[in-house]
C-alpha cells in the first residue's frame, strides 16, 4: 500500500503492533550511501518474528481470523529509506507477505483477492482522486522507460580514492544479476499500460534528484520454454553460473521453504518467476549500495592459479581477477568480500492461457547480496508476492465477479 504523512505511518505501525504485540526485529545488515543534499540511502535487512493476537474489536481486520490466533511466523523484511536532515522522507518496505500468511494458516490467494477488491473499489470511488492503481500505472510506465538507462552507482560511503574501482566491481555484479533476472533476449514493445484504466493524471511525483540517481535494468521477453525469444533452462543456468558462486545460497518468494544452494537448484527457477513467459518485461535498477568487507585482493592470484579456490572457483574467475588487477592500479586494495543492496523493479504482462489476455504486473523488490571475488555467494531477495497475486486477480477474476 501507499501511505503519506506521519499520521498514516503512525497508524500503520500502531495497527501492526496491536496485531503482533511481541513482534521482534532481528537486524541482519544495514548498508548506506548518498549525502544529505540528495538524501542518504539506507537498506535494512531484517528477520522478524511475531505472534498473531486476534481481537474481535478490530472489525477492519479481514485478512486474519480467530483461527490464526497465537500462531507464530518469521519472515524477511527489507526497508529502504531516504534520509534528509536526520529524518526519513521516503521509504520502500518489502515483506514476505505470502510466507507470513501461510505460516499463520491463511491462504495468500484469499488475502490477494481482498486487496484486489479494495483497490478496485478505491478506484471507483469518485471522492478519491488518487489510489493504488494510479500508482501502479505510474510505476509500470516508469520501469518501462528507465529499463534502458545507464546503471549509476553512488559510492559516497567509500573513501574517495577507492570509489572508481568499487563502482567497477558493483557494475559487474549488478550486470550479472540483471542478466539472470532481467535478461537481454529482446522484447515486444507494442503494448502500453493503459490496461490499469488510469487516465494518466495520477502519476507518482518524483523529484529531479531521484530521477537522476536511478539506474537501469535490461529489457527482455522472459520465457521458460526454448523458442527463439525465450530462455531455456540451459541458457538460464549458463547465466546463473557466470555470476553466482557454485555453492551460492538463494532465498526469495519463489521458493517455499529452505534456501536453494548451487547452480542446479537456482536454475530450476528459470520458469517460476511471475513474469516468466510474459511480454514486454522490463527491469530497472533503482538504487545500488556496495559495502566493502574484509581482506584485500593483494596476491590472491597468479597467472594460472589462485591461492583461494573457493573465492575464485574457475579459470575464468582467475582471468577476470588478473584483468581487473591490470586495469586498475588500486585493485589489490579492494576487499575480496563485500555486500550489496539492489533496489529494483519489474513490469510487464503476465503470461495467460489466452494469448490475447492483457494482465499488467508491477513488482517492487530489494536484494541483499553477499559477494566474494566477482560472484554472489548469498542472495536474499524480498518482494510482496501477495501484491503480485492481487494484480493478476484484479485483471482476471475480480473484475468479472466483484459486485459494486
Amino acid at each position: 500500500q501507499i501511505s503519506s504523512g506521519i499520521n498514516a505511518e503512525y497508524g500503520n505501525t500502531a495497527r501492526t503492533l496491536s496485531e503482533f504485540p511481541d513482534r521482534t526485529l532481528f537486524p541482519s545488515d544495514v548498508l548506506w550511501n548518498g549525502c544529505n543534499d540528495t538524501g542518504y540511502h539506507s537498506s535494512h535487512l531484517i528477520s522478524t518474528k511475531m505472534t498473531y493476537k486476534h481481537s474481535n474489536e478490530r472489525d477492519d481486520c479481514r485478512e486474519l481470523t480467530q483461527s490464526s490466533h497465537d500462531k507464530q511466523a518469521r519472515i524477511w523484511v527489507i526497508a529502504h529509506c531516504i534520509i534528509k536532515n536526520g529524518a526519513i522522507v521516503r521509504e520502500w518496505l518489502v515483506r514476505e507477505n505470502a510466507r507470513l500468511y501461510t505460516q499463520l494458516g491463511t491462504s495468500p490467494s484469499n488475502v490477494a483477492r481482498l486487496w484486489a477488491d479494495k483497490w478496485l473499489k478505491e478506484k471507483l470511488d469518485d471522492e478519491k482522486e488518487t489510489g493504488h492503481l494510479a500508482w501502479l500505472a505510474g510505476e509500470f510506465e516508469r520501469v518501462q522507460s528507465e529499463a534502458s538507462s545507464e546503471i549509476r552507482i553512488d559510492s559516497q560511503n567509500i573513501e574517495p580514492r577507492m570509489r572508481g574501482v568499487y563502482e567497477e566491481v558493483a557494475r559487474r555484479i549488478v550486470g550479472g544479476f540483471v542478466q539472470v533476472w532481467g535478461g537481454d533476449a529482446g522484447c515486444e514493445k507494442e503494448k502500453k499500460s493503459e490496461e490499469y484504466k488510469d487516465n494518466g493524471d495520477n502519476k507518482e511525483n518524483i523529484n529531479d534528484n531521484e530521477i537522476k540517481s536511478r539506474g537501469n535494468g535490461t529489457t527482455q521477453l522472459k520465457n521458460g520454454g526454448s523458442d527463439k525469444n525465450g530462455t531455456s533452462r540451459d541458457m538460464f543456468k549458463d547465466m546463473v553460473s557466470k555470476i553466482y558462486h557454485p555453492h551460492a545460497r538463494y532465498h526469495s518468494p519463489l521458493i517455499e521453504d529452505i534456501d536453494l544452494m548451487g547452480w542446479d537448484e537456482i536454475s530450476d527457477l528459470h520458469d517460476k518467476h511471475v513474469l516468466a513467459g510474459g511480454r514486454q518485461v522490463a527491469m530497472s535498477v533503482d538504487w545500488v549500495i556496495i559495502k566493502p568487507g574484509e581482506g584485500r585482493r593483494n596476491d590472491v592470484t597468479s597467472r594460472d592459479k589462485t591461492l583461494n579456490a573457493w573465492r575464485y572457483p574457475t579459470k575464468q574467475d582467475v582471468q577476470q581477477e588478473n584483468d581487473f588487477q591490470e586495469k586498475f592500479p588500486l585493485a589489490n586494495e579492494v576487499s575480496e568480500t563485500f555486500t550489496m543492496a539492489i533496489r529494483w523493479s519489474m513490469s510487464g504482462y503476465h503470461k495467460e492461457e489466452n494469448p490475447e489476455a492483457i494482465v499488467p504486473v508491477v513488482l517492487i523488490a530489494e536484494s541483499h547480496l553477499d559477494c566474494a571475488g566477482f560472484r554472489i555467494t548469498r542472495d536474499i531477495t524480498v518482494y510482496d508476492d501477495v501484491a503480485v497475486q492481487a494484480q493478476i486477480l484484479l485483471n482476471t477474476e475480480v473484475v468479472k465477479t466483484l459486485e459494486l
